[in-house]
């Protein structure tokens, strides 16, 4: 009887050591180990969607709390400043290290993480709305720096930079 009660309680550990393992593996394919991980930007997709190589993958990510002109989307056409937002975000990403910041939500319907996306203590979706590359989009419950973000729209708008300055019919209210 003792023989059959340690070798149930080696089947007990082997089957959760098991079960540990396989659940970290589907925790880091899905991303929810990217909190505090610092990555390097491979590619940069348009103004508000980059690729990022990390210690634990390779993952495509969208920034939360903005949204800048579209140039890649299906059935739609460049929108005013795309290419321009594209290009500035090039510019400061090609081949930096970053820090991604989890909200709430992890990843979009798309399967992009949601992500903050910072270059030491400067966070890059503050950056590209100050610069007047972006609007403001808020999806809740992503919205730990929608105050930050609707400020800098709202000083790109009142220096009337980049899509508020060069595009017309441009909606000026911050959404």
């Amino acid at each position: 009887m003792n023989h059959n009660y340690y070798l149930l309680k080696l089947f007990i550990f082997l089957g959760t050591f098991t079960s540990l393992f396989f659940l970290v593996g589907i925790l880091k394919k899905n991303g929810y180990f990217l909190v505090d991980n610092e990555c390097l930007v491979l590619e940069v997709y348009d103004g508000d969607t980059i690729q990022v190589k990390c210690n634990d993958g390779t993952y495509k990510v969208r920034l939360i709390g903005i949204d800048t002109p579209e140039t890649h989307k299906p059935n739609t056409p460049v929108q005013c400043y795309g290419e321009e937002a594209t290009e500035f975000a090039k510019s400061i990403f090609t081949n930096k290290l970053v820090k991604l910041e989890k909200d709430i939500t992890n990843k979009d319907i798309y399967d992009r993480l949601l992500r903050y996306v910072w270059i030491g203590d400067l966070i890059t979706n503050e950056i590209i709305a100050k610069k007047g590359y972006a609007y403001l989009l808020t999806i809740p419950p992503n919205v730990k720096y929608t105050d930050t973000f609707k400020k800098a729209i709202t000083e790109a708008q009142e220096n009337n930079l980049g899509l508020w300055n060069d595009c017309k019919n441009v909606d000026k209210r911050a959404k």
